[in-house]
């Protein structure tokens, strides 16, 4: 709740094809793009999210529930990190070690042939600090893997990086 402050721009929601609800409420006022490899209600965009090329910078990029189905999930990291524009977020919640099986094709069981596979927090932690992200809090909290980073603005820590070095000039 604490990164949910509602601020305007632009939103992607990967994996947001809705089966049991979604998170993007919690942004009221965000544009959202919704990326699924399924259509399905609210989807702009169907394509597969560990391959897919943004078009666009989005201010901030959900990924809530989607990463224990992919066998390749930090394929999906990138694709987030390629998404974000600078200073921008990224909100991730999956399955977390212990938390039973389930499908994220339907809201059942697994079907036969679907991937699913906990998420460890540190593993999560490593592929976003990999990719150059500044990661706020990664987590287990109960059964949940939850993390939150954010892209650094370079043009902004550049800018800092001088007012300090340089305060005079």
């Amino acid at each position: 709740r604490r990164h949910a402050n509602g601020g305007p721009g632009k939103g992607l929601d990967i994996g947001g094809r809705d089966l049991n609800g979604h998170a993007r409420d919690l942004w009221p006022n965000v544009e959202w793009s919704v990326l699924d490899s399924l259509p399905g209600e609210g989807v702009q965009i169907v394509s597969d999210a560990c391959t897919w090329v943004p078009d666009d910078a989005y201010h901030l990029v959900l990924c809530t529930e989607v990463l224990e189905h992919v066998d390749t999930w930090p394929d999906i990291l990138r694709t987030a990190e390629a998404a974000l524009a600078p200073g921008g977020y990224v909100v991730i919640t999956c399955a977390g070690p212990g938390r039973p099986p389930h499908s994220g094709l339907e809201a059942t069981d697994i079907t036969p042939g679907e991937w699913y596979e906990n998420v460890d927090p540190q593993a999560l932690r490593q592929g976003l600090e990999d990719l150059g992200l500044a990661v706020d809090v990664c987590q287990q909290v109960g059964l949940d893997t939850q993390a939150v980073a954010v892209k650094p603005d370079m043009a902004q820590i550049e800018a800092a990086v001088k007012m300090v070095a340089f305060p005079y000039a």
